[in-house]
């Protein structure tokens, strides 16, 4: 018998099917499109790599694990690697605390990021690379919102979270090493308002995204033009100007938000974003990087794999060594310990 919620699947798509195919792309013809056509065939600019250089990178990613206590604490690992060569510096954190449940995968993202910008500055310590990687939106750490957190020692830990964002964007400043972070999931607008702005149409109010538009549109390798963005830790009165732009390495894939961090980007008097060029190494780094639709960035999936809390280091080291030093077991069945684990 076929399975009845399945049935119930197939009648939503089929009553919806148009919704769901404009919210993930724009069809040639439609009012966004032609409204934003020309605007972006002039702010999207065709390249291909150069002569592949022999670029010395480092990378930088995290991953986490958390379980909860049957006393309703969370058992919460969380560890960054940054890579160059045959180089890793480590940092890892553990802690078993109360975390509110609505604060908690917030919370989970935040400690992640903390450890990469600790990793990143230890590495900038030792190592010159060329190009600093980290996965991720370095615009969109900037964004997050200096609240109160429902977490048991870390109520003000967004004071220590960009004052360590500060702390790494002084070591590029120092070291003259470029951070660059890439993304392949991005709700970023900038672009598109952009766009609106040189239409002159700025007052749209629009739900398409930046990725929506440049997947719709792109008909050849390629980058959108760069945005200069202001932007304030805000514990600091410091104002770091951040490169912000998309790259399309492969037109049947998804566009990679590129933001950049040169530490010495021309100073700007408006806190809107403003058009510049970039760097060519820098291009070419991000386009030779690209590994395809499961590798956006080759050095950063080599980091991804090496730095993934897997089933077994969780099920056989950590939680049995837990188990074994405070005495204290985890209820779950095996079956039911693997199926909480994020591989």
């Amino acid at each position: 018998m076929m399975n009845d919620t399945f049935s119930d699947f197939v009648a939503y798509l089929s009553e919806n099917m148009q919704e769901i195919r404009n919210s993930v792309l724009m069809d040639y013809g439609s009012e966004p499109y032609m409204h934003y056509e020309d605007a972006f065939m002039n702010n999207f600019h065709p390249f291909s790599p150069g002569e592949r250089k022999n670029y010395k990178i480092s990378a930088t990613d995290s991953t986490e694990f958390v379980r909860e206590l049957y006393s309703g604490k969370k058992l919460i690992l969380i560890r960054a690697y940054s890579r160059l060569g045959e180089d890793i510096s480590s940092n890892f954190l553990a802690e078993v605390q109360s975390v509110g449940r609505d604060d908690l995968n917030m919370f989970i993202g935040l400690l992640m990021e903390h450890q990469e910008h600790l990793s990143v500055i230890d590495l900038l310590r030792r190592h010159r690379p060329d190009f600093a990687l980290v996965d991720g939106s370095l615009v969109g750490r900037f964004m997050h919102e200096h609240r109160l957190i429902n977490a048991t020692k870390y109520e003000d830990f967004m004071d220590a979270y960009f004052m360590t964002l500060n702390d790494m964007l002084v070591a590029s400043s120092e070291t003259g090493v470029p951070l660059v972070f890439i993304s392949k999931s991005s709700d970023s607008r900038m672009f598109i308002q952009h766009l609106q702005g040189i239409i002159g149409d700025t007052a749209r109010r629009t739900e398409e995204t930046d990725h929506l538009l440049i997947r719709s549109m792109a008909k050849f390798s390629g980058y959108s033009t760069p945005l200069l963005v202001p932007m304030k830790p805000v514990p600091t009165n410091v104002k770091y100007n951040i490169v912000s732009f998309h790259a399309v390495p492969d037109v049947v894939d998804l566009p990679l938000k590129i933001d950049v961090f040169t530490g010495d980007s021309q100073e700007v008097h408006t806190d809107a974003p403003i058009p510049v060029s970039v760097n060519e190494d820098l291009l070419n780094m991000v386009f030779w990087g690209y590994g395809g639709i499961k590798a956006h960035n080759i050095w950063l999936a080599d980091i991804d794999r090496l730095v993934k809390f897997r089933t077994p280091e969780i099920e056989n080291l950590y939680m049995k060594t837990f188990e074994r030093m405070t005495g204290i077991q985890f209820y779950e069945t095996r079956g039911e310990r693997r199926a909480r684990i994020r591989i």
